[in-house]
């Protein structure tokens, strides 16, 4: 009888153990929130159609893992007059869960119409566009940071918009 105990207890454990194995390391990684990140939109080459038109970073600078389960929310707007939150792209799924070491960084790329086509931008440059960044599954009273364009080189450029959306893409550890 005490030989079967101690098997069912062994196998209990080796079940609970596999259990926790097999979490894809979710246990304790909390959700990122804005005070754990540092955020960043660099501008690429692309047309914003078959390939990015920038791309939205975020670093964690915390001294903890935390984690990314969804997409971020990014505002770009002027003023109280015109403005987009970027929306996921059409056929890329759901955004999967992201953990991120100290120190470690994901890639959401931005695909959005950067050039004015006719002379007209939906958010052109001159407005000076305000970008802010809000953590997927924000915790109450977080209500994100403000952000800004830069090129490669981490100079300044002016966000601009030239059409009505702005569409992110799944997440990309680098």
């Amino acid at each position: 009888m005490a030989r079967r105990t101690v098997a069912v207890v062994v196998l209990g454990l080796v079940v609970l153990s596999g259990a926790v194995a097999c979490d894809g390391g979710r246990e304790g990684a909390a959700n990122c929130g804005t005070a754990d990140l540092s955020w960043r939109v660099t501008r690429t080459s692309g047309d914003g159609r078959d390939a990015p038109a920038a791309v939205l970073s975020a670093t964690n600078k915390g001294a903890a893992r935390c984690a990314l389960d969804g997409y971020p929310e990014l505002n770009a707007h002027v003023g109280k007059a015109q403005g987009t939150t970027a929306k996921p792209r059409p056929g890329q799924g759901a955004a999967a869960r992201v953990v991120l070491k100290p120190g470690g960084t994901v890639d959401f790329p931005l695909f959005y119409d950067p050039y004015p086509s006719g002379g007209y931008c939906f958010m052109d440059g001159f407005l000076s566009p305000s970008l802010y960044v809000t953590p997927p599954h924000p915790a109450p009273g977080d209500t994100g940071a403000p952000t800004e364009l830069t090129d490669a080189k981490g100079r300044p450029l002016p966000a601009q918009v030239c059409g009505d959306d702005v569409l992110i893409g799944p997440a990309r550890l680098r």
